[in-house]
């Protein structure tokens, strides 16, 4: 599978679990919306960590550099860090690193030891 693909097919999954997990409802209670979706943060950081980038920084600096034109609300770093870190408890659930890999059909060593981290 094409990286592109890929990037999109995880994007997609993402979006129909927060739908089908949050029931419609957003993830966050208060404060305004950022640029950036929710389901575009979480595909960015799977991704992301998928390829062996293990910072925020390193992320940000990958999609800002090879994909802002499907990613063009990026926003400043620090403000991408900062979604990032709140969304965190919905990054690390453990259905979505399940889920995900199940979807593409990928079973390899990357993420085995990506759900072996969180306990799985």
């Amino acid at each position: 599978m094409e990286i592109y693909d890929f990037i999109v097919t995880t994007f997609v999954t993402v979006d129909d679990l927060i739908q089908e997990f949050f029931l419609g409802r957003e993830l966050r209670e208060r404060g305004s919306l950022p640029k950036l979706s929710d389901s575009e943060v979480i595909t960015m950081e799977m991704v992301g960590e998928y390829l062996g980038l293990d910072t925020d920084k390193g992320i940000y600096q990958y999609f800002k550099r090879h994909w802002l034109d499907c990613f063009s609300q990026l926003p400043d770093r620090t403000n991408f860090a900062r979604q990032c870190a709140n969304l965190w408890k919905v990054i690390l659930s453990r259905v979505f690193w399940y889920e995900i890999p199940c979807s593409h059909g990928h079973s390899d060593a990357s993420w085995t030891r990506r759900r072996s981290y969180f306990g799985e």
